[in-house]
């Protein structure tokens, strides 16, 4: 059945609705590109051979209850029936303005009628909170000394080596909108800290603990804003949430944690520290991958604080070198942490991947060779493998650039640039 359209400025627009269509839903079936001053909506109802068509006297009335909930005014687009309310929002039109908007496009496609899952059926992203900056963040890294053994395991298994840590170091990030003078009173470091040396891993443990504790010091003192006229004016005139478009709630809060990086933490790292934070009463909370792997775990500070600790490998998708390696395409003003630490003249040595004797420096007394150890002794048992000329050359570039005189200090240097810088 047709309808046709016989007067010139008159326009008809036909729905359906059917009882195969679940609650008898309407959809649009013949629509107009431009409405005229006589505008006409029509349904037509069709069950089995009979047909029957009925005036529509108010479109939105008939429409609203198959797509919205709330009893509000709600304006349509008659070619998708997409619904457009008077909430306001920060960066979008709402009511008649968003359908006019929203016309410019729908109009220059086909009408078409689409099928939305049904309310509280999908998933949405609601936690916003997660998507700010943290003020604080720790990265950090170990480096070990790798003690030869010869123990037998089991029937078929022989320990070669016992990794015993070394050195370790971190650096706090602090948001620049952290007062450097707040920082500073509570002797938060944001330079990099580097021990080496036979320090027990308890004591490492109770070191981040120690920085975490002046954070969640910090985070609890409240400090006057110093506002200008135009930023007060803003401040009041903001009604809603620049992340999510929501009326402003009290539910964001001060963070409750300070998370601290390791690169690969859920393979190695973690095992010279997991154990030794269980030192005191506070909880330790652990996310188990497997048994020996974890993909996260937290210390509590107080009842209410703690430290995260998290495996940056798990965000990345290529090797450090091979980030590294992208960001030098721009040059080195994506290295903007780094060059806090570092001249201008030290950027080309300390912006890729340096190599480091792992397997020479099987005793504590290797680390005061005063020479770089020779390239055959870059030799990894792991990879099979020896590091080629162009890399021991880059290795003794470092040695002689920063003027290293032991290859303790060389290891330093090595985990500084490895580890955060």
């Amino acid at each position: 059945m047709k309808i046709n359209i016989i007067l010139k400025d008159c326009h008809i627009q036909l729905h359906q609705s059917s009882p195969k269509c679940k609650n008898y839903h309407i959809f649009p079936l013949r629509i107009v590109d431009d409405e005229k001053t006589d505008h006409f909506d029509i349904i037509l109802f069709n069950d089995g051979e009979k047909s029957h068509y009925v005036y529509i006297s108010n479109f939105s009335r008939l429409i609203r209850s198959q797509s919205i909930l709330h009893g509000h005014a709600v304006y349509f687009c008659k070619r998708c029936f997409t619904s457009f309310d008077q909430q306001n929002l920060k960066y979008k039109l709402n009511g008649q303005l968003a359908l006019e908007q929203h016309r410019l496009i729908c109009g220059s496609h086909k009408p078409i009628l689409p099928k939305m899952p049904d309310v509280g059926t999908t998933l949405q992203f609601k936690s916003w909170r997660n998507a700010n900056r943290h003020p604080f963040t720790i990265y950090s890294d170990f480096e070990a000394l790798l003690f030869k053994t010869d123990e037998i395991k089991g029937t078929n298994s022989k320990i070669i080596q016992t990794h015993k840590p070394m050195s370790y170091g971190f650096v706090v990030k602090v948001s620049d909108d952290v007062p450097l003078d707040l920082v500073n009173a509570f002797n938060i470091p944001t330079s990099p800290v580097i021990h080496r040396g036979n320090i027990g891993e308890q004591d490492v443990a109770k070191h981040f603990v120690e920085v975490s504790r002046k954070i969640e010091q910090l985070l609890k003192t409240n400090v006057p804003i110093t506002m200008s006229d135009d930023d007060t004016r803003r401040y009041n005139a903001n009604t809603h949430c620049n992340f999510c478009e929501q009326s402003f709630n009290s539910i964001e809060k001060q963070p409750k944690f300070v998370p601290c990086f390791f690169h690969n933490l859920s393979s190695y790292d973690a095992h010279f520290i997991v154990t030794e934070l269980e030192y005191d009463a506070k909880t330790t909370d652990v996310i188990p991958n497997t048994e020996e792997k974890y993909i996260s775990f937290s210390k509590y500070i107080s009842n209410t604080f703690s430290i995260r600790f998290i495996d940056t490998i798990k965000f990345m998708a290529s090797s450090l070198s091979s980030f590294a390696n992208n960001l030098m395409t721009t040059g080195y003003d994506k290295f903007r942490e780094t060059a806090k630490h570092f001249s201008t003249v030290d950027m080309s040595l300390v912006t890729r991947k340096g190599v480091y004797p792992y397997e020479y420096t099987d005793i504590w007394e290797k680390l005061g060779v005063d020479t770089l150890p020779e390239k055959e002794d870059f030799y990894s048992t792991l990879t099979e493998a020896e590091i080629n000329d162009e890399e021991y050359e880059h290795a003794k570039n470092v040695w002689n650039h920063f003027g290293c005189q032991t290859l303790g200090e060389y290891s330093d240097l090595y985990l500084k640039i490895r580890g955060w810088c």
